[in-house]
């Protein structure tokens, strides 16, 4: 009787610990990866997500899906990342549009602090003031002279309010005090389109985005947007370099998950985001299209995020756009 007891009791134990096998979750990652990205298809944002999920997909062993939602100048997509499921397989690119101007600027559905568990700052970007190559402005002060000789005359291209492109903008407004008109489209990528067929005087795009037209002659670069000139672009003056000193308007980008998202996937995400952002061929790349590269912790980032919404409520107050916080 005592061995059919013994016999019974593995055989329960055999089921249980089968049960549990079967039930516990798989290691990170274990099916693809879905990233909300913000703007068109071939935005400079856009260009280095997917420089870098091609290399995390490899990682991965699982498909990385990109799903481009323009408009809002970031918003509907980082509405739609903060209510995306919290398992680490739904994350979402935000961009210091959406997640420092935005808020001073809509009312929105998301808090970019509090909404969001901040994975990795992939990089940041300078914009480049420019204009058609039929334009008859060939300057910096030219652009300005026209401005003031022609007041709401003149109007340049954004991938949507908040966007750097917009901020670069309204800044050069308020600094320059010249009258000018925005008109923000569904993302960088159209409003690229529109200054190449000179449907718009001007714009500050980000490098990653403009260089190949300016390479081509398409389109002039006047002057860079960031405390430095660019590598790609060394005979660019910088605007502070021209006379409006801590124009200093740069485009970060980085990947976010869902508040609450689970600690060990957004681990995995920063560690073999960071060796692939020190990959040469990844340095290589991103250099080429103007990034400066910056990785880090979550918690890194998580920082920048709090330390520019604060900054971006300082200039956008101080250049005299309306905002929807006191």
């Amino acid at each position: 009787m005592r061995g059919v007891y013994i016999w019974v009791w593995a055989g329960l134990c055999i089921v249980l610990c089968g049960s549990a096998a079967a039930q516990a979750p798989a290691p990170y990652p274990a099916k693809q990866i879905f990233i909300t990205m913000p703007g068109a298809p071939g935005g400079s944002y856009d260009i280095i997500t997917r420089l870098i999920m091609a290399k995390l997909g490899e990682r991965a062993g699982q498909p990385v899906v990109i799903n481009n939602v323009p408009g809002a100048g970031g918003i509907i997509a980082l509405s739609k990342g903060a209510k995306a499921e919290p398992d680490g397989y739904h994350l979402t690119v935000g961009y210091v549009g959406a997640l420092a101007a935005s808020p001073w600027l809509h009312e929105i559905d998301y808090d970019p602090v509090k909404d969001f568990d901040p994975v990795i700052e992939f990089g940041a970007i300078s914009c480049v003031a420019a204009v058609p190559a039929a334009s008859p402005i060939k300057s910096f002060a030219e652009l300005i002279a026209t401005a003031k000789a022609k007041p709401g005359k003149l109007n340049f291209a954004s991938g949507g309010i908040g966007t750097c492109g917009h901020i670069g903008g309204e800044l050069l407004r308020s600094m320059a005090g010249i009258d000018i008109m925005h008109i923000p489209y569904s993302g960088a990528a159209p409003a690229s389109i529109a200054l190449l067929a000179g449907q718009v005087d001007f714009a500050f795009e980000g490098v990653p985005t403009a260089i190949q037209n300016i390479r081509a002659g398409k389109l002039r670069a006047l002057a860079m947007s960031g405390d430095k000139r660019s590598a790609l672009l060394p005979d660019v003056p910088t605007v502070a370099e021209l006379g409006f000193p801590h124009f200093n308007v740069l485009g970060w980008t980085g990947l976010l998950a869902p508040a609450k998202t689970p600690p060990e996937a957004i681990q995995w995400l920063n560690r073999n985001i960071n060796e692939i952002l020190a990959r040469p061929d990844i340095k290589e790349a991103m250099a080429n299209q103007g990034v400066d590269i910056i990785g880090g912790s979550p918690e890194a980032f998580r920082t920048v995020i709090k330390s520019e919404l604060a900054t971006y409520g300082k200039i956008l107050k101080a250049s005299g756009i309306q905002t929807s916080k006191p």
